[in-house]
């Protein structure tokens, strides 16, 4: 369960906040499922869509180990990582890594990135 830093201020005038969680694997991001790296050879970019129904504010990530290094982009483009990260290095037991930072505010449709790297 993700559990803020900090204390979460209240939702815009006119909104609610309502926790929602993406999973992106195999069975709803095919791109997944056939992804064969060599070492050091990288994925292009691999769009993760978000609900077209609403803003999203993203608070954190949960990456499970695929053998892959990872690197994230939000809606614009702009890195969330200074460089890929390998997820066992951050991982706790279940080899799950969590990113957390400052919340990224995007409208509703977007689109996160994400590219892998052998």
């Amino acid at each position: 369960m993700y559990r803020p830093q900090f204390a979460f201020p209240a939702a815009p005038a006119g909104f609610q906040w309502q926790p929602c969680i993406y999973q992106f694997d195999q069975t709803n991001l095919p791109a997944l499922g056939n992804l064969t790296l060599v070492s050091g050879q990288e994925s292009g970019y691999i769009p993760l869509m978000l609900d077209h129904d609403a803003p999203f504010t993203l608070l954190a990530v949960r990456i499970s180990n695929g053998g892959v290094k990872v690197l994230l982009f939000d809606p614009w483009s702009n890195q969330l990582m200074d460089d890929y990260i390998n997820p066992p290095i951050y991982a706790d037991d279940l080899l799950i890594t969590v990113l957390e930072g400052p919340g990224i505010d995007v409208p509703a449709g977007s689109k996160f990135s994400v590219r892998f790297q052998g």
